[in-house]
């Protein structure tokens, strides 16, 4: 079973781009959101085994699905059409990718998080 990553992206369009992305990289979306409020749903529903935020989600940011992620030790790559001077604080330590950025870019980001993160579970072989 390949890792699962969730989402969180307002611009539609965009969306759709990174969610295909993943899906090449060989990775499963889990969940794909354009709010907050759907992001911590999904969240709740599956953790995932990473999450892609952009960091503005039109009049909010994504600060509340990044305390969720780090409280349930889920990993974070920000994506963002920021300057690095103008990422909020909640960024730092995180990989940043800014727009645009090309797939593999966004799967080096991810494997080398999925690389020094802790296994939330073992898998079992049949």
């Amino acid at each position: 079973m390949s890792p699962s990553v969730l989402i969180v992206e307002d611009e539609p369009l965009i969306l759709i781009m990174i969610e295909q992305m993943i899906s090449d990289l060989g990775y499963t979306v889990s969940a794909a959101a354009s709010a907050t409020e759907a992001a911590l749903e999904a969240i709740a529903a599956t953790v995932p085994d990473l999450a892609v935020l952009d960091v503005n989600l039109g009049a909010t940011t994504s600060l509340p699905v990044v305390q969720m992620c780090r409280k349930l030790g889920v990993p974070v790559v920000f994506i963002t059409g920021y300057a690095q001077a103008d990422l909020p604080d909640h960024c730092d330590g995180a990989p940043v990718l800014f727009k645009p950025f090309d797939p593999d870019e966004l799967g080096s980001a991810i494997a080398g998080l999925l690389a020094q993160a802790e296994p939330r579970y073992l898998r079992v072989s049949q």
